[in-house]
């Protein structure tokens, strides 16, 4: 990020990269953690996971079709 940053915007793109990685920490842990209260441990767990694999599906969709477009 450093390298491809303008030395003027290093700070403000460092910092927007480290919060936007606290974020994809924190916010599906107290999401399930509070779900989890409501529907039970179980049933949080189950639909995390059932979302966490419908996101890697469609960013392997994604990628496929970015694959195929560079190929052409």
């Amino acid at each position: 990020m450093n390298r491809i940053a303008p030395a003027e915007q290093r700070v403000g793109v460092t910092s927007a990269l480290f919060t936007a990685a606290y974020a994809g920490f924190s916010v599906p842990v107290v999401v399930v953690g509070v779900a989890s209260v409501q529907v039970g441990t179980l049933r949080a767990t189950t639909g995390a996971a059932i979302g966490f694999a419908l996101i890697c599906a469609c960013a392997l969709w994604v990628l496929s079709r970015a694959g195929r477009s560079r190929a052409v």
